[in-house]
């Protein structure tokens, strides 16, 4: 009687448990056995009510697959994507691109091959170029060599730019270009080329048009603004050689070839003008030596005319003196 008492209790306690937590958990494989409660129900979260034991049967086998139906209208392109974010850019040369020992500052070294030997504030970008030194020089150009203050070879390849206190740029490939404005000086001779093979586009010159022209064009005395007082040069200005002949590649210089060239035309018309005068003089002498000569041969006439006429009065003086006998 005992026992039965303390099984109700438990079943009433287990009820109260149940209904006051809403679920049930049941775990490492425990069973709910309701066996002779025909009168439990099981209520699912769905509202479904299940109040009597079932079997599942056994599953059945999988139906056959379906016709392939056909395949949808490709749908419309998609917008393209929108541009990417530009890369950064790529970090500098730093100094200690620059050999060690050779100082220098805020030089930098990016192009391949490329050498900054010191100074401050140098670049070398450009393929195997180099600055050995000075201030503020850039050599962005391949195989360009620049040096001096603020020398740029202007991006060009093959050149060789100095710059004096006011800097220089170089204006082309393959040039050698010099800014000294308290002049150049060489010891020794200077040569150019002038080899005929390496020329081209001959013409003629006209040898007294030129020397017309240097007879027009103006020739002054005249110093550098970067000079002396004292110090004096003559020659013509860039402007005028360049109108006056066209030749050179600038108005704002004079190359020695052409200056050389234009002497030695100016050298041969005046040659052909004194030669042309004296061909003239030559046969003015003739003309007026044609007239001399006529004019005394004509006085030479007169003369023997004279000379007859004399010997007759001669002879007739004779015989007047002649006593008669």
């Amino acid at each position: 009687m005992l026992r039965r008492y303390h099984l109700c209790l438990l079943a009433v306690l287990l009820s109260l448990s149940v209904s006051a937590v809403a679920d049930i958990t049941m775990t490492n494989g425990a069973d709910l056995n309701m066996i002779n409660s025909t009168g439990s129900t099981i209520i699912f979260p769905d509202g479904t009510i299940q109040n009597t034991a079932t079997v599942a049967g056994a599953q059945g086998d999988p139906g056959t697959d379906g016709v392939q139906g056909d395949p949808g209208t490709d749908g419309a392109a998609g917008a393209p994507g929108a541009d990417g974010a530009p890369g950064s850019d790529g970090a500098p040369g730093s100094d200690a691109a620059v050999p060690t020992g050779h100082g220098g500052t805020g030089n930098v070294v990016t192009g391949t091959n490329a050498f900054v030997g010191g100074g401050d504030n140098n670049q070398a970008s450009g393929v195997g170029s180099t600055v050995p030194g000075g201030s503020g020089n850039t050599a962005a150009g391949s195989y360009s060599f620049a040096a001096g203050n603020s020398a740029n070879d202007g991006g060009y390849n093959n050149v060789f730019i100095w710059g004096d206190e006011d800097g220089g740029t170089a204006t082309g490939d393959n040039q050698f270009n010099v800014h000294a404005s308290g002049g150049i000086v060489l010891n020794g001779s200077v040569e150019h080329a002038s080899d005929r093979n390496l020329k081209e586009g001959f013409a003629a010159v006209s040898a007294p048009e030129v020397l017309e022209k240097v007879l027009k064009m103006p020739v002054s005395t005249w110093r550098f603004k970067s000079e002396e007082d004292t110090v004096r040069h003559i020659g013509p200005m860039a402007q005028d050689f360049k109108a006056a002949f066209g030749y050179g590649g600038s108005d704002t210089h004079i190359t020695s070839t052409d200056a050389d060239g234009v002497a030695l035309a100016a050298i041969q018309g005046l040659n052909q003008k004194l030669e042309a005068n004296l061909e003239d003089t030559r046969g003015e002498l003739v003309k007026v030596r044609a007239e001399k000569q006529a004019e005394i041969d004509r006085l030479e006439a007169e003369l023997a005319k004279h000379d007859e006429r004399f010997a007759s009065l001669e002879q007739r003086l004779l015989a007047m003196e002649t006593p008669m006998h």
